[in-house]
């Protein structure tokens, strides 16, 4: 005859705690624990900013023609920042975000802003990448006269991944030895922002 358990402290019969409990107290535990892990990853993500390009490449062209070559468009029609760079220079994420779009867009341009000029066809960009930023402000970022798209619609980035390579498909003014350059924008609830001053908000050089 098996004698019950007695718990010293009371002399009363011990309770037995169900032998799954215990893998199922282990397993919650676990859960918990990674979901804070994933938390506090995702957060990290959104406050964190990167460059689009090395800072070993300066801006030269900037937004409403600042700084552009007098063979560029007119000021009003340039509503990004280029960076110079060779061809093949890393281009990455400036945050987390979700690719939007990822394609090659050719034919002339007649206007360079993103859609509050121009409508969404892109004319003239080349190889471009859109990335709808994270943090639901409704900011999206654009990469054009890219030689080469690692992204494609759908995939979600993080700040500094790389995204493309510079390059200098579709229209590009002569910057740079070969006119190769990333040309870079931001658009807040669809309309143009000063990309240098949305960076530096960001305490981004630029």
């Amino acid at each position: 005859m098996t004698s019950a358990l007695v718990d010293p402290s009371t002399d009363k019969p011990a309770t037995r705690r169900p032998v799954w409990l215990i893998p199922l107290v282990g397993l919650l535990s676990t859960v918990v624990v990674l979901g804070g892990v994933g938390l506090a990853i995702w957060n990290h993500q959104l406050t964190t900013w990167s460059p689009p390009i090395a800072d070993t490449y300066p801006p030269g062209c900037g937004f409403n023609g600042v700084g552009c070559p007098t063979r560029s468009l007119v000021p009003r029609q340039h509503q990004g920042l280029d960076y110079p760079a060779p061809a093949g220079t890393p281009v990455t994420a400036v945050h987390a975000g979700t690719v939007t779009r990822s394609e090659s867009i050719t034919g002339a341009s007649s206007c360079e802003a993103l859609p509050s000029c121009g409508g969404p066809e892109l004319t003239g960009y080349g190889n471009l990448v859109v990335i709808d930023l994270a943090g639901g402000d409704r900011i999206q970022a654009l990469y054009a006269h890219l030689t080469e798209r690692h992204v494609a619609v759908g995939d979600t980035v993080h700040a500094g991944e790389v995204i493309g390579t510079v390059g200098y498909q579709g229209n590009v003014a002569p910057l740079g030895p070969d006119g190769a350059h990333l040309h870079f924008a931001i658009t807040q609830d669809g309309r143009s922002v000063d990309p240098a001053a949305f960076l530096r908000s960001k305490a981004i050089r630029a």
